[in-house]
């Protein structure tokens, strides 16, 4: 784009890599006149694909507000400061970040940027294949410092968080849930990938997250017995994805059959119809190697009630599921059929997503 376009929009993506297929070569100094122009805009979405690292160590140095800040595959010469100063400059009025390939990025980096970013509206946090990540930066990054009152919106960093994905990054383990849960009880989006997390996290999740509508636990080490006794709890629950847990068998599936399948008229009197993820409308289960084509049967046609309150007003909701056949076969998914029940799923292709 020239110039004179740049001057006309909020949002734009710039993709440097010569190898993705509709390369454009984009010039760094209209890219720039363009954040100086648009310095008193407070709704700016940038997207930066495999950017040279000398132009972020520029960019570092512009005090630019972004309301939405995408980086994807940035070279391996970026580095722990370079981090820093990015997410100072640009934090301040972040309400969607999300960091993918970053490889320079580490602990450190999410430690320096911290006091700038404390006050950042920031509602999804995603962040994906950033290997110098663990669950130390995470932790704090986002758990308040010791004295500030945690019930406070005011002081509460990022209390406006609502979406947190950590996918393939540094080691996560279930101590970044316990450190997290007395701050983010009010999560709706909890995405989690990491062969560290095993039952433990499932019953952290389920015992402080209950306002969750969609959790993954794609790759991680959960059992039978986190579906049965802990996800299977989460009331509100929209989507699920299970998808590569070697944990998860036939049993699982089918005790959480049960769970969808408790009509009110035939549950014990002392279980409520609430206490079950009876609102869950999308599973996935791909790459489930112990469960089998006769245990997805069993959700298959799962019926469960209506949401209280959705646009659909009553009547039952049909459950979608995601599987690769559990023998090779082809995958099935299956859209929505209540509009407004199932979350967003994030798409790594998609840079709207956060």
């Amino acid at each position: 784009r020239n110039t004179a376009t740049l001057l006309l929009t909020d949002e734009l993506e710039f993709d440097f890599d010569e190898t993705r297929v509709g390369y454009r070569i984009v010039d760094p100094l209209a890219f720039q006149h363009w954040l100086n122009s648009r310095s008193a805009c407070r709704a700016l979405r940038l997207t930066l694909r495999a950017t040279p690292a000398s132009l972020l160590v520029t960019l570092s140095t512009m005090k630019t507000p972004l309301a939405e800040l995408q980086l994807w595959d940035t070279p391996v010469g970026v580095d722990c400061s370079t981090f820093a100063a990015l997410l100072s400059a640009f934090g301040t009025c972040l309400r969607r970040l999300k960091l993918v390939n970053c490889h320079g990025l580490t602990d450190s980096a999410l430690v320096a940027a911290r006091p700038s970013m404390a006050s950042a509206p920031l509602e999804s946090l995603y962040l994906e294949g950033c290997s110098g990540v663990t669950d130390s930066g995470l932790s704090a990054l986002l758990v308040p410092p010791a004295g500030l009152f945690a019930s406070s919106c005011a002081l509460h960093p990022f209390a406006a968080l609502r979406d947190l994905a950590v996918v393939r990054c540094g080691p996560v383990s279930c101590s970044l849930l316990q450190e997290i849960a007395p701050h983010y009880s009010h999560l709706e989006s909890l995405t989690l990938c990491s062969s560290c997390l095993d039952d433990t996290a499932a019953f952290r999740i389920a015992a402080s997250f209950s306002n969750l509508r969609s959790l993954s636990l794609s790759g991680t080490m959960i059992s039978d017995v986190a579906l049965r006794c802990a996800i299977g709890e989460l009331r509100l629950l929209h989507t699920l994805d299970v998808s590569g847990c070697c944990g998860v068998t036939d049993s699982g599936i089918r005790a959480l059959a049960k769970l969808l399948h408790l009509p009110d008229a035939d549950q014990d009197r002392t279980q409520s119809s609430s206490t079950h993820c009876s609102a869950l409308r999308s599973l996935c289960v791909s790459a489930c190697p112990f469960v089998s084509p006769a245990a997805v049967s069993t959700l298959s046609s799962t019926t469960t009630p209506a949401v209280a309150g959705s646009s659909a007003g009553g009547g039952v909701g049909v459950l979608q599921l995601q599987s690769d056949g559990c023998g090779g076969g082809p995958v099935a998914l299956l859209p929505p059929t209540m509009s407004g029940d199932a979350p967003d799923v994030d798409d790594p292709a998609d840079p709207d997503d956060g």
